[in-house]
């Protein structure tokens, strides 16, 4: 079973902070619960042993938040200058204890099964895989074209589609994917630069998840979340 796990939780917020300007994103309350302690908690009821955070905006709120529990190990990740969510990631590989880790958002909480999903991972010879999920209204998010392999075949938008898959922002690697990325900047983004890239594309397998998905990353979602997540 895969133990270990990266949260990105560095982003500014910039959607949603007109309603809590003075609080990190991952610390937004719901239903009175700081929200990264749900998803933490629901990646500790999927078997994840390990949590490295990458923080940058107002790190030292959540490095104090999450010290404060002492119920997990927790290792958390600063940067003093933003690198992207691709960046974010390298810098945290030698940090890294197990060859198969999971990724995933500090603004999105995911209703999944991590063995099942884990299983797929090995069954696919521990290729690249990300969670998707079939979608109402999709518009704010882009669109996933898959093979009968599971196989992504590219990504699009289509402001029209009235469902569709889309990528959850959620995968699981092994780090000898991340030895062939070679020449990359310091900082860049993970989805432009490797999701998108047509040298990278044929790798990726998805993995569909039937259970609850909700970004707070915009108001209208954070209202929701309230109410999705009562029971977590």
């Amino acid at each position: 079973m895969v133990k270990e796990a990266l949260i990105l939780a560095g982003g500014f917020g910039t959607r949603i902070s007109g309603l809590f300007p003075d609080i990190p994103k991952p610390l937004i309350p719901i239903n009175n619960t700081p929200f990264i302690k749900l998803l933490i908690d629901n990646l500790v009821n999927n078997g994840i042993i390990k949590i490295h955070i990458l923080v940058g905006y107002k790190s030292d709120q959540i490095i104090e938040y999450l010290q404060s529990l002492r119920y997990f190990d927790i290792n958390f990740i600063k940067e003093t200058t933003p690198l992207g969510t691709g960046g974010a990631i390298l810098n945290a590989l030698s940090k890294i204890e197990n060859d198969d880790f999971f990724i995933c958002n500090g603004d999105t909480f995911i209703d999944f099964d991590l063995k099942a999903f884990y299983k797929f991972f090995l069954d696919n010879d521990r290729s690249p895989c990300i969670l998707i999920k079939t979608l109402e209204n999709p518009i704010r998010y882009g669109l996933v074209e898959i093979n009968r392999d599971r196989k992504i075949i590219k990504f699009y938008q289509d402001k029209n589609a009235r469902s569709g898959l889309i990528n959850l922002g959620s995968y699981l690697f092994n780090k000898n994917f991340f030895n062939k990325l070679t020449h990359l900047p310091k900082k860049f983004s993970f989805e432009h630069e490797i999701l998108m890239n047509h040298n990278f594309l044929n790798e990726f397998y998805t993995f569909e998840s039937p259970g609850i998905f909700i970004d707070i990353g915009v108001p209208e979602d954070y209202y929701k979340a309230n109410d999705l997540l009562k029971h977590y």
